[in-house]
């Protein structure tokens, strides 16, 4: 009988290896910030402006260009181009008093030295000059001619303001980034035609079409002499800041070319930044890269000290950027949660926007309901094809329209009126602006702010078709027109209910 085997014992099992599962996280998380550390730099490589053309700034004196000193009634600020190599510059200043007993008109003539830089960038460097004049006297037409290293400039000339002048008058221009240098300049020349006696221009717009030095000699050329003699205004749009591998940085001309009044916050000097007239304060505000939360809180503390004035003086702030989206596109965060209750709080009356392609103006309301400042308008220079939002906080909107606007100030009243350009050629008999908004804030000898809405019975246009053929294309049109005549419809009925 054969003898049975008794089983065979298992082996054992090897130990089991030690998982590590901390390190493996670790690790993990790592790599993944490695990636996307590595996607952000891919982006703003990939995102990074093309190398501008390499450009040479000639031995002439060029981009003359005159600005308001903080002290709009006695200041100004007159900048320019001239060369590669930094040379001796100054101004002559040439304006007619009365001396002696019989009070005869004299010519008098200062000599201003000037303050230059070097600009280099990677395709080029020029040398900017700027003079500062102050205690200009009231209604004095005022000549100048600027000289570097031996060139001389022509004769310019420009005139300050009346000292007891009844009203300011100002042309804002808002998006222009769209218009080709021909409808820039038609409408440049109907400004001529229709305001001669312009105080100042406001532009919140793009009016550059890039960070390079071939859309400044565009820009300059529009210009001509008009540079020269008119102050301008002029806000950073998101045009003048250059595309880095690691972010955003503002053209370096642009400092160098407008050296506004440094009373801005720290960091923003001569980008955001207030000047005075006698009875309005400009308040520019460079909104168009707020990307870190220390930017953010500087630009709102800043704000409310700049719009504490004189209680009599008109507040009027300009910047890019929208607070309020009237394109149908995804909202500024910044500019509605962080600066646009900051505006009206801190006590702003007219704000003045660029940016969007489509025409907005709403207004705040009192607890009674009644329609009181400020007022925030957005608006397009030139006519663009774009999709408007239909937001209901706007009194006023347009669509596919090309604008500009015609401001009077006075001390007791500010006067906004929203004209639409002529589609006829500027030169002929048919060329005629027609008014598309206006609206009057009018002050009380008490200090109370009075709004009169002169627009409501003026229709609102939208020309806007741009809608894709496909059936996703076709529902949105749909969507537009029902969003449309819905608001044709509330303006129908908020008419009637006006008292007569």
């Amino acid at each position: 009988m054969p003898r049975r085997q008794s089983p065979k014992k298992p082996k054992p099992l090897p130990p089991k290896p030690k998982t590590y599962l901390g390190l493996r996280l670790w690790v993990l998380a790592l790599l993944v910030l490695g990636l996307a550390l590595i996607a952000c730099g891919l982006f703003f490589l990939l995102q990074a402006d093309p190398d501008e053309p390499s450009y040479r700034s000639p031995m002439r004196i060029e981009r003359v260009q005159l600005l308001p000193g903080e002290d709009y009634a006695q200041s100004r600020v007159v900048s320019w181009r001239c060369g590669e190599e930094l040379a001796d510059s100054y101004l002559l200043l040439s304006y007619e008093r009365p001396k002696g007993r019989r009070g005869r008109l004299q010519t008098e003539t200062l000599r201003y030295q000037a303050e230059g830089q070097q600009v280099v960038t990677a395709s080029g460097r020029g040398c900017y000059y700027q003079v500062a004049l102050d205690s200009l006297q009231p209604g004095t037409q005022y000549r100048y001619r600027l000289v570097t290293g031996g060139v001389q400039s022509e004769v310019y000339s420009f005139r300050t303001p009346i000292e007891a002048a009844d009203s300011l008058q100002l042309v804002y221009l808002g998006a222009l980034d769209a218009a080709s240098p021909q409808q820039k300049r038609q409408l440049l020349e109907r400004l001529d035609r229709s305001f001669p006696d312009l105080d100042l221009y406001a532009l919140t717009g793009n009016y550059l079409t890039g960070a390079n030095d071939a859309a400044w000699t565009e820009w300059y050329e529009l210009l001509g002499r008009r540079s020269s003699r008119l102050p301008q205004l002029v806000v950073p749009g998101t045009a003048s800041y250059m595309k880095e591998h690691t972010g955003y940085a503002l053209d370096p001309r642009w400092r160098a070319q407008y050296p506004y009044p440094t009373n801005g916050p720290e960091g923003y000097l001569g980008r955001s930044y207030y000047v005075d007239y006698p009875y309005v304060r400009f308040v520019v505000l460079d909104a168009a890269r707020l990307l870190s939360w220390g930017g953010i809180q500087v630009q709102r503390s800043w704000l409310r000290q700049a719009l504490q004035c004189d209680e009599h003086q008109w507040r009027i702030v300009l910047l890019h950027l929208p607070l309020d989206r009237v394109l149908e596109e995804q909202q500024h965060l910044v500019m509605h949660y962080f600066l646009r209750d900051e505006l009206i709080a801190a006590g702003a009356d007219l704000i003045l926007q660029g940016h969007d392609g489509c025409y907005g103006r709403a207004s705040q309301r009192s607890a009674a309901g009644d329609t009181i400042p400020p007022v925030l308008v957005v608006s397009p220079a030139v006519s663009q094809e774009a999709h408007n939002t239909f937001d209901k906080g706007y009194d006023r909107l347009g669509t596919g329209l090309a604008l500009y606007q015609h401001i009077v100030v006075s001390r007791r009243q500010l006067h906004y009126s929203a004209y639409r350009l002529g589609t006829a050629p500027p030169d002929s008999l048919a060329a005629r602006d027609s008014l598309y908004d206006e609206l009057v804030l009018r002050r009380t000898e008490t200090g109370e702010l009075k709004f009169v809405d002169r627009a409501r019975a003026l229709p609102e246009i939208f020309n806007y078709n741009a809608f894709a053929s496909s059936k996703r294309g076709q529902k949105k049109a749909a969507q537009y027109q029902h969003e449309l005549e819905a608001r044709q419809r509330a303006r129908r009925e908020a008419l009637k209910k006006r008292p007569k």
